[in-house]
Parts: C-alpha cells; structure tokens; sequence
C-alpha cells in the first residue's frame, strides 16, 4: 500500500520504488490463479477511472468504525495496486511488490498484521522503515464471482493495535458492500439496456393498472395500482 502522511506526494511514488530496489525484503506471493484473477479484475473495467462517491463513502465509513487514519479499497494488478477509493492518503497506486494487499490476496481469510516491525514478512518493507512507518495493517479479500480474489478492503494504522474477531467481521461485512457495488458496475457494464429498463420501470410503478376480465371481456377498474417487482441479474 502506499501511505501518507498529510502532504505526501503522489510524486514520492518514484523514491519508494527506488528504495524497494535497494532494500531486500521477501517477495510477495503468486496466487495459483494468478491469469484468471487478472483477467475478472480487467472485466470490472474500474481500473484508473475517476473517484467515486459510493466507494469514497465506504472506505470513510471503513476508517470511522474501525477508528484507524486510512482505509483504501486496492485493486492487485500485474504489477501495482491501485486505489479504487482511499481515505487518509493521496496517492493512488503502489508496486505490487511494496503492497500488504499483494499478500492479503494469497488467502481467503482476512490478514491481520498487529505490528508489521515484528513481522518477518514485512519488517524491512520501505511503508514499514520509512514513512509513511506503517505499523497496523487488517485487509480483506474482495472476490470475484468466480472465486478469484481481486484486491481488498484494508484498514491502516502507524500504531501496533490489537484487532478483535468482531472488528474482522465487521471489516468483513464492509468490504460485502464494496463487492455489491463492484457488482453493480459490473452489471452497468455487461447489461446497460436491462438496468436502463429497470430503472424506467420503477419510474411507472405507480400507473394504474386494469386487469382483464374473463367473464366481461372487459378491464376493471377497481383494480388499484401495478407495482412491477424488479430484481438485479
């Protein structure tokens, strides 16, 4: 992930990667379903597309219940993370090989690092080292219909915290959330005229509605209103 003090620049970007370069640290691990999780991750289309608001709420929220100064929804590509929404930092993306999530996303469970300096898999990081000196780190994996995880819900903190079972339920219900919004956008994308149709049903939901009558050959009227039931594909 890549963290921020207040005022940290998007441009430091260049001097975390030359320090990643320099500084040995163990390499993250390659999910086995590395080609099929690229390839639902492309199929969102989220990817570098402007901010918005849904997902900027959420990860607020994230921050608030939680108490912790950053949360970000990340997204693991070939080789960086990028930041869907984020809250507390700037930046907008990482090298792969610097992310937490890079790890988060080699498992289904939530990864809960209490203090990344006491963690061998993180203790010569340049975000532990260095600033932004991350310490707390909770991430979910956000998966894919198909079971492939893209990316996660994560929660930061530059303080070693404990992180209770019902925090980890509740980061989970959250990142739930995210999930149905990636959903959404996904449904926008593959069946725009479906959701153009729902929407316009919902817009005549209250017309009347006069059912036909075998007996008269006529339609009543005393029949009230259609409220037409719409579900999500």
């Amino acid at each position: 992930m890549a963290l921020a003090k207040p005022g940290w620049l998007a441009v430091d970007f260049l001097g975390l990667a030359l320090s990643a370069q320099s500084m040995p640290y163990p390499d993250y691990p390659i999910p086995v379903d590395e080609s099929q999780r690229q390839r639902d991750l492309e199929r969102l289309g989220v990817l570098n597309h402007p901010g918005d608001e849904h997902f900027e709420r959420l990860v607020r929220l994230a921050s608030t219940v939680l108490e912790t100064p950053i949360a970000l929804i990340s997204l693991v590509d070939g080789d960086r993370q990028w930041f869907l929404a984020h809250h507390g930092i700037d930046s907008t993306e990482t090298p792969r090989k610097m992310a937490f999530c890079a790890h988060a996303i080699a498992s289904d469970e939530t990864l809960v690092v209490p203090d990344a300096r006491q963690d061998p898999r993180f203790c010569t990081n340049p975000l532990v080292i260095q600033d932004p000196k991350v310490r707390f780190y909770a991430g979910t994996p956000l998966q894919s219909r198909d079971g492939h995880n893209l990316g996660t819900l994560c929660v930061i903190d530059r303080q070693p915290r404990h992180f209770s079972s019902s925090q980890v339920r509740l980061l989970e219900d959250l990142a739930q959330l995210v999930l149905r919004e990636l959903e959404l956008r996904r449904l926008t994308t593959v069946h725009p005229l479906s959701l153009s149709y729902c929407g316009r049903a919902r817009q005549v939901k209250t017309l009347p509605c006069w059912p036909w009558s075998s007996t008269t050959s006529t339609r009543s009227r005393t029949a009230g209103v259609c409220r037409p039931r719409i579900e999500l594909l």
